[in-house]
């Protein structure tokens, strides 16, 4: 950690988050001094731009679609995919001080649903607390505190003019990734939205999922194949199927959080027969930029 980030972080101890304001996209979006996604956006030019791309081909295929963000934090994704195209977005963001700052950033936009819930794979009290740094927050245990969790399914259920036409739905919950689809089963089998999740096998042990290969059942069982593989800067990497457990293996064992490795994590776009077009012209796409 910096010397001026340390010197931040004592100030915000003191008199609480220091708000800014940045450009991401074509829009201002308040957000934490500490933030590092201006400094991600500057250092990588691919990074975040796969979901504006996917929701630009969906957005062709299926007029109206909507895209479900789990794991919204300030508004960012809105932001970036409606410097691209328009279209309803559902956002669900857990910790309160995000919440805050993403209803404000996105009081600009139309068709933006929010929701202030933490979702995983059942409707339940969890032990644990909110840990935030850099711009992110996640779920931590501790036996001591205890939060609300849901279900994207259950939100469906209570909310369903809001889950109408779902095309795509992204997730980017530091670990839970996993737990969020096993709590959308029914949302994935019946609409089979395009996936696009955080793969990242560090954080999913870390909260308990320690065979982070499961996803891939999961996903073959939800009916999906098709597989994008990005990295942690937004780089594509490559493309493969379910079935080709060799290379889901090397993949997974490639990643990890140790300082040395080059990639952290991966991003995973994730495709049903009805949308195998779509993974093609995606591909297509990437391979040519």
């Amino acid at each position: 950690m910096s010397w001026l980030r340390k010197k931040l972080r004592k100030l915000e101890k003191r008199f609480g988050p220091q708000i800014v304001e940045r450009r991401i996209g074509e829009f201002n979006l308040r957000m934490h001094r500490d933030h590092v996604l201006p400094i991600k956006l500057a250092k990588f030019p691919n990074y975040s731009a796969n979901v504006p791309r996917i929701a630009a081909l969906l957005v062709e295929k299926y007029p109206g679609m909507a895209l479900v963000d789990v794991g919204a934090n300030i508004g960012d994704t809105v932001a970036l995919v409606r410097s691209k195209v328009t279209c309803p977005i559902v956002c669900i963001e857990g910790d309160e001080e995000f919440f805050s700052l993403l209803k404000g950033n996105t009081s600009q936009f139309k068709d933006v649903t929010l929701f202030s819930n933490f979702v995983s794979d059942g409707d339940a009290r969890m032990a644990g607390e909110v840990v935030r740094h850099d711009g992110t927050a996640h779920l931590v245990a501790n036996d001591g505190k205890s939060v609300d969790v849901t279900t994207l399914d259950s939100l469906k259920e209570q909310h369903a003019a809001a889950f109408e036409n779902v095309r795509l739905l992204k997730i980017d919950t530091d670990g839970y990734d996993l737990r969020v689809i096993r709590g959308a089963r029914r949302l994935l089998k019946t609409a089979r939205p395009v996936l696009f999740f955080e793969y990242s096998p560090d954080h999913m042990a870390a909260v308990g999922d320690h065979q982070p290969m499961q996803v891939f059942d999961e996903l073959g069982n939800l009916g999906y194949d098709r597989l994008l593989f990005y990295d942690n800067f937004g780089r594509y990497v490559l493309a493969s199927s379910i079935s080709e457990r060799a290379i889901l293996r090397e993949l997974t064992a490639y990643a990890g959080m140790d300082p040395l490795r080059r990639i952290n994590y991966f991003d995973i776009a994730a495709f049903s027969p009805p949308d195998f077009e779509i993974a093609e012209k995606l591909r297509a796409i990437e391979l040519a930029a």
